[in-house]
């Protein structure tokens, strides 16, 4: 364990301490370090020769360490790998080195063609960079992707990782200015023309990926509650993805914003009373607001008896 320390201060510190450290990196060494971000740890092979590794095959475990030795491994920490493609990557911003990102590039067409998919995990940390480097550059007022290009398929997979961390900090950003808008008031138009192009046409497999994106922005920095609150208020209740959305049918969308707690083909869809009560607890739901309760049990208590009876009982089911 402490060799495995020593060697990665060593490699983070000495190896990639500083750019012109980086841009001094002999093309093995460039080889050794890329293979460790892509997961393909160091072998000493036979007479002290040090290969890289090869990728893993997908049904095949691969060691998670820095190195195999004949008695055993060098272990890494989890964030080993993400620090080597940040130096590597913003060492080679300048251009100086152009062989750094090919390098890391031909370790990602490995990954990809032996998975046979683009989520490795050397993939996850080039977007995670592209993601800082993307939001840096771009002025929110001037996000616009072309949809075509968004949703082609093939490409190279660097192209498509470049891609993919715009529509990324794009969303984000349209996240944010949701959030603003729900405290201060703020027009969120400004930064949500090329967000909403994006998240319209449901047809789209991804489209539904980038949707729960912004959800997921929005429930981790507000809450469930509170997402649901925005989902049933302007600018999001009458936004065209949201329409779209909640017009597509999907269930699980309608059950996270509760409107409809129940299969729609349930026994008590013709009971009396139930859809009165159904959505009063939907509104109660999406706005917090007790009053469309208050209301519900007072329009209830004016009923007949037998009647407030059976809209109690199809009340309680719709709570269930």
């Amino acid at each position: 364990e402490c060799c495995s320390e020593f060697i990665e201060y060593w490699i983070l510190d000495v190896c990639l301490g500083s750019m012109e450290t980086i841009q001094q990196l002999p093309r093995d060494c460039l080889s050794l370090l890329c293979g460790i971000a892509a997961g393909q740890p160091v072998i000493l092979g036979p007479g002290g020769n040090v290969l890289v590794g090869k990728a893993a095959a997908p049904n095949l475990r691969m060691p998670s360490c820095i190195a195999q030795l004949d008695g055993g491994t060098l272990s890494r920490s989890r964030a080993l790998d993400l620090a080597i493609v940040r130096h590597l990557w913003l060492g080679s911003a300048s251009g100086e080195r152009s062989d750094i990102r090919a390098c890391l590039h031909e370790r990602l067409h490995e990954g990809v063609q032996l998975k046979g998919y683009l989520d490795t995990k050397l993939a996850t940390h080039i977007v995670t960079i592209e993601e800082e480097l993307v939001a840096q550059r771009l002025d929110p007022k001037q996000w616009c992707l072309d949809r075509d290009a968004v949703f082609a398929t093939g490409g190279q997979p660097e192209e498509n990782l470049r891609r993919l961390a715009e529509i990324r900090v794009m969303l984000g950003g349209y996240a944010r200015a949701l959030l603003v808008n729900d405290t201060e008031g703020a027009d969120v138009s400004e930064v949500s023309a090329g967000a909403v192009a994006l998240l319209e046409d449901h047809e789209l497999a991804p489209v539904r990926s980038m949707r729960l994106l912004v959800l997921k922005h929005l429930q981790r920095a507000a809450g469930t509650a509170q997402v649901r609150s925005m989902l049933s208020q302007t600018p999001l209740v009458d936004a065209p993805w949201v329409v779209s959305w909640r017009s597509s049918g999907d269930a699980a969308f309608e059950r996270f914003i509760g409107a409809a707690l129940l299969p729609q083909w349930n026994p008590f869809l013709d009971a009396s009373g139930y859809v009165e009560c159904a959505g009063g607890l939907a509104d109660f739901m999406t706005s917090g607001d007790p009053g469309k309760l208050a209301a519900l049990a007072q329009n209830i208590g004016a009923k007949p008896r037998v009647e407030a009876r059976r809209m109690l009982g199809t009340f309680f089911v719709s709570c269930y």
